[in-house]
């Protein structure tokens, strides 16, 4: 049972994690912000919305799946849920701190304290592994080198650029509308929502997975529909008068 339980808890931290890198990327390279311009229902949710919520959905629907398999009990898959929905959320949530002129200052300290806290995790794992005290601090030595090689470099675009907005063009006022729920002057609302939104659709995939399968069937094939016409409405707008119009001729 402790093996499952760590398994389980591997796959639960992974797939958090995956689905927490995957929007961040997203986000960074301007695909939600864009999305967002597409209203899937009027005044209530955006695609860029769908694809922030979509993300921890998915990822814990497929993550029930598997532990429904390996037959873990329903209350620690639907935890597995939600923690994959405040992972999913996480990183972009730190974004939006390194990003406020308030936490700037985060940033700053993050760049000086990775390069410590990385060597010395490689130090502790070659230590765990049975090497050499001279092997253990010369891996330190190296890692923490390297990586503070790479940390200063950042730092120092930073200070030439003035900010992470000037690295990083897309991490700009629509993307914090995007991801703030409209709540860009008040970022720990904002915060708040997008946690609690996120957390709300890992549970909703893990909800959907232990469902049976003839209500779940009819409420993905809904949502998959009110998506797709949501995501190409102008197109089936377009469509359907000029075909009712031939049938009616």
């Amino acid at each position: 049972m402790n093996i499952l339980a760590s398994q389980a808890s591997r796959r639960v931290l992974g797939l958090g994690l995956l689905s927490g890198g995957f929007i961040l990327f997203a986000g960074v390279i301007g695909m939600v912000a864009a999305f967002h311009e597409r209203e899937i229902v009027d005044d209530f949710i955006s695609l860029g919305q769908v694809l922030l919520l979509g993300s921890p959905f998915i990822t814990s629907y497929l993550m029930a799946a598997r532990l429904t398999e390996t037959g873990e009990d329903p209350p620690v898959i639907l935890a597995g849920g939600a923690l994959i929905g405040l992972l999913t959320a996480l990183p972009t949530v730190i974004l939006l701190l390194f990003n406020s002129d308030e936490y700037r200052y985060l940033l700053d300290a993050s760049l000086k304290i990775i390069p410590f806290v990385a060597a010395s995790y490689l130090a502790w794992k070659s230590h765990a592994q049975g090497n050499e005290t001279r092997q253990v601090a010369a891996t330190w030595l190296v890692a923490a080198l390297l990586i503070g090689i790479v940390s200063f470099g950042f730092a120092l675009i930073f200070e030439v650029k003035g900010d992470l907005r000037g690295v990083l063009v897309n991490v700009d006022r629509d993307w914090v509308e995007v991801v703030t729920f409209d709540h860009r002057r008040e970022l720990w609302t904002g915060i708040g929502l997008l946690l609690a939104a996120s957390a709300g659709a890992g549970l909703a995939g893990v909800i959907m997975r232990i469902l049976p399968d003839i209500p779940r069937r009819a409420l993905l094939y809904g949502l998959g529909v009110t998506v797709l016409v949501g995501a190409f409405g102008d197109p089936v707008r377009l469509i359907l008068p000029e075909n009712l119009a031939r049938d009616t001729l």
